[in-house]
């Protein structure tokens, strides 16, 4: 009998455990889904949107040399409508602190450098410069890499950065912005290198319990997943 209460008890642990554990995981999922899904479908709706307006104001990519495989002029600023959408679901889903406000002016220096690439050409320099701007307000906002983690042992071990934080961090935000930039060279590929890099933070954080993180990246996912059907091959626009 004892046994048998004790078994029922255990019993009800582990269906109390695994409710709480599956409840949690859909709570977590919840938050980060509906952001997902509204940028998905804003980025859906507005890239057509943009499509027409880089037409009319001339933002097209002229095919000049033997580098590029399209044979026709292209729309750009494909990535004014993934901007817009995740600009939107920060303003709804996320805390207006001052993390969020360095995101958003440094999201908006790279659209600026951006378009004014795609309209008229930027030199290297003026794009290195929008760039170090950029990094700067998101090292004010409090984003920095001062730690880096050890993956050859186990536990919370690694390598504090100290003083040389804040350059590393300049170096990684312009070398990853202009990572993608590189690789932006054939149909799909810089827009589903970002949402399987971004849709793979919103597992890490989430996973660690990372709110904010998780709901940003979960942000710019959808809103790579809702323009990649206008950017698989034959492409339509370019980021």
């Amino acid at each position: 009998m004892l046994l048998f209460l004790l078994f029922k008890f255990d019993l009800y642990l582990s269906v109390g455990y695994y409710l709480y554990i599956t409840s949690l995981g859909d709570l977590i999922m919840q938050r980060v889904l509906l952001p997902f899904l509204a940028t998905f479908l804003m980025a859906l709706i507005l890239t057509p949107l943009v499509i027409k307006f880089a037409k009319k104001i001339g933002a097209m990519d002229v095919p000049k040399d033997e580098r590029r495989v399209h044979k026709v002029a292209m729309p750009l600023m494909g990535g004014l409508a993934m901007y817009i959408a995740v600009v939107i679901g920060m303003i709804v889903f996320l805390p207006k602190d001052r993390t969020f406000i360095a995101i958003l002016i440094g999201a908006t220096l790279i659209l600026i450098s951006g378009i004014k690439d795609d309209i008229k050409g930027t030199t290297p320099k003026e794009k290195l410069v929008y760039q170090i701007l950029a990094a700067g307000i998101a090292i004010w906002g409090g984003i920095n890499i001062d730690f880096i983690t050890n993956p050859f042992t186990q536990g919370p071990s690694g390598f504090d950065l100290s003083f040389i934080s804040i350059p590393i961090t300049i170096f990684w935000i312009v070398g990853i912005t202009n990572t993608l930039n590189l690789i932006d060279g054939l149909d799909g590929l810089a827009g589903g290198v970002a949402f399987i890099s971004s849709f793979s933070f919103m597992l890490v954080a989430i996973k660690m319990g990372l709110g904010f993180i998780g709901i940003l990246a979960a942000l710019v996912a959808g809103a790579c997943l809702g323009f990649l059907p206008y950017n698989f091959n034959p492409a339509k626009i370019f980021m």
